[in-house]
C-alpha cells in the first residue's frame, strides 16, 4: 500500500469514529429545524420546551392523519393505519437508541424528547406529500 492510500484509510477511519461518537450523533435538538427554546439555560428548561413542542408535533400529526384518512377508502384507510403502526414503533425504537448514547447522562431525556418531536413533526410533512394530495389547501 502506498503512502497516499494509508494516508487515505487513516483519515476515512479517524472520520468514521468521528462521526461515530455520541457528541455528533443524536442530534435532533440542534437541527435547523429543531424548536427553539429561547431563554432555556439548563436542561430540564430545555428538555420542557421539547415536550411542549413533541405535544405539538403530535397534535398535528394526529389531526392530519385523521383529515387524511377521512379522504380514503376502507381498504385505503387500513394500509395506512398499518403503515402508521409500524411507523410509531419505527420512531420509538429509534429515539430510544438516541437516548442510550447518553445513557446515565442528564441530556439524555432531553434528546430522546428532541428526537421523538422531529420524527413526528417529519412524519406530518411525509403523510402530507405522499397522501395529502385531496386535502384542500
Amino acid at each position: 500500500m502506498n503512502v497516499r492510500a494509508s494516508l487515505a484509510a487513516g483519515v476515512a477511519i479517524a472520520m468514521a469514529g468521528i462521526a461515530t461518537s455520541p457528541g455528533t450523533m443524536a442530534q435532533h435538538m440542534n437541527a435547523s429545524d429543531a424548536p427553539r427554546c429561547p431563554g432555556a439555560t439548563s436542561n430540564a428548561a430545555i428538555g420542557a420546551c421539547f415536550e411542549t413542542a413533541y405535544r405539538e408535533s403530535d397534535r398535528k400529526l394526529n389531526e392530519t392523519f385523521q383529515r387524511i384518512v377521512k379522504t380514503m377508502s376502507a381498504e385505503e384507510q387500513a394500509a395506512l393505519q398499518s403503515a402508521q403502526l409500524l411507523w410509531i414503533r419505527f420512531r420509538d425504537a429509534n429515539c430510544e437508541a438516541e437516548r442510550l448514547l447518553y445513557k446515565g447522562g442528564s441530556a439524555a431525556p432531553m434528546v430522546q424528547t428532541a428526537c421523538l418531536e422531529a420524527e413526528t413533526r417529519h412524519r406530518t410533512e411525509g403523510l402530507m406529500a405522499g397522501f395529502g394530495f385531496p386535502l384542500p389547501k
